[in-house]
């Protein structure tokens, strides 16, 4: 669209009639036609300078219809592939162990390392080092501490993605967004998200 008009940058927001791909459930809520709405910013801008404002909106409207408390949860893919990097994990077994680090929201570590090692047959050494990373949440504490870890330090996309993370959180705190807006290592990851996504993503909670 922006090459066929000639544009350079544009910002946009729609709200209509979308359609699933996959099997719909009445019952559950899943129809296969719905209304959603769609924000999108495409061109050339200041690096985090899209990403903050996409969470300035979103907070935007949740304090304009009164949702109550809630958390803006964010990460980033480059990070987590670098945690996973230094702790030993192989390449090719990245995605299915970020299935299982995905159920932390709902199981005890103790149970989530058990699988890692007897079903996805990471080594119990291996395991340990990411459980040392899997307790970690905050704000620029936190980058800061990532920052000056002795493993990650050394990691280019760990590195590189905390740099990004260290600009965003500048830019929501000149919005006003410190309090409801935290990093977060491996709570709550998606591996849907992880598998579509390659720096930042964010979900709320």
């Amino acid at each position: 669209y922006l090459a066929m008009n000639r544009l350079i940058n544009i910002k946009r927001y729609q709200i209509g009639k979308v359609y699933r791909r996959d099997q719909p459930c009445a019952a559950r809520g899943r129809y296969r036609e719905f209304y959603q709405c769609d924000l999108d910013i495409a061109g050339v801008y200041d690096k985090m300078l899209p990403d903050s404002e996409c969470i300035k909106i979103m907070a935007d409207i949740l304090q304009k219809v009164d949702v109550g408390d809630y958390q803006i949860k964010i990460n980033h893919r480059r990070l987590l592939d670098g945690m996973f990097s230094v702790c030993g994990v192989p390449n090719d077994k990245i995605r299915c162990v970020s299935s299982s680090i995905d159920k932390l929201d709902k199981a005890e570590w103790s149970e989530v390392r058990r699988e890692l090692i007897e079903e996805k047959h990471i080594e119990p050494s291996v395991a340990d080092k990411i459980g040392v990373y899997a307790k970690l949440n905050g704000g620029n504490e936190l980058i800061s501490k990532l920052k000056a870890d002795d493993l990650l330090s050394k990691n280019k996309d760990a590195l590189e993605a905390l740099e990004d993370l260290e600009l965003l959180f500048k830019y929501c705190s000149i919005f006003n967004l410190n309090d409801k807006v935290e990093n977060f290592l491996l709570n709550y990851l998606l591996l849907t998200l992880t598998s579509i996504y390659y720096d930042i993503f964010f979900r709320i909670l």
